[in-house]
């Protein structure tokens, strides 16, 4: 029954499935092998900007929290802005594209949670009975991880038709160098984000 139960886990990980990728908002201070090179740039561009995205948005998040204890959280608000050096329109445009993302991407993940649990509410405990066969994730669940990495790529376009090319040619210059090279493929329960990126860039 054992191997039947995780064919149940497989519906909520394919949803999932880019969050699979962990984020280190700092980068590595070794230099990186070539198989390490080539798992950077195995990393999709959904995966990339998703973390990006959610991390500047979980930064305001905090800072909204600091500022309410009286708290002086400008550096969390400006991280981004700073570290890839935005001008205030830039980081404006940035803050709205990974803002908009990040809802777009809670109300699709929340349809397919919907789905994931129907599927577990007929196998409580996730156990399968004896004699039937474990069901496959549903198509409408694969079509729906597709969906969602589309609504992440579609933001990153938005960001470069609102930067103009040649802006945004430098900033994904940035995300290539401080970004991409720091998501990993760990489970994100065992990686704690840190919250620096290259020198003089610690945050409180």
């Amino acid at each position: 029954m054992k191997n039947k139960r995780v064919v149940l886990g497989l519906c909520a990980v394919l949803i999932t499935s880019a969050l699979g990728f962990s984020y280190r908002a700092y980068p590595s201070k070794t230099t990186p092998s070539s198989q390490q090179e080539r798992q950077v740039q195995s990393i999709p561009d959904y995966a990339t900007y998703r973390q990006l995205f959610h991390h500047h948005v979980a930064l305001k998040k905090k800072a909204d929290e600091l500022e309410q204890q009286g708290k002086n959280a400008k550096a969390l608000r400006s991280f981004y802005k700073e570290a890839a050096g935005l001008t205030d329109e830039e980081a404006r445009i940035f803050d709205s594209v990974a803002s908009d993302c990040e809802r777009d991407v809670a109300q699709q993940d929340a349809k397919a949670q919907a789905i994931i649990d129907a599927v577990r509410a007929r196998y409580p405990n996730g156990k399968v009975p004896k004699g039937e066969k474990a069901p496959e994730a549903p198509q409408e669940l694969k079509d729906m991880q597709d969906q969602r990495n589309n609504i992440i790529l579609r933001a990153r376009d938005r960001l470069r038709a609102s930067l103009g090319e040649q802006e945004f040619k430098r900033f994904s210059d940035f995300v290539e160098r401080n970004v991409r090279p720091n998501v990993t493929s760990e489970p994100l329960n065992r990686q704690r984000p840190q919250t620096t990126m290259g020198p003089h860039r610690q945050l409180p």
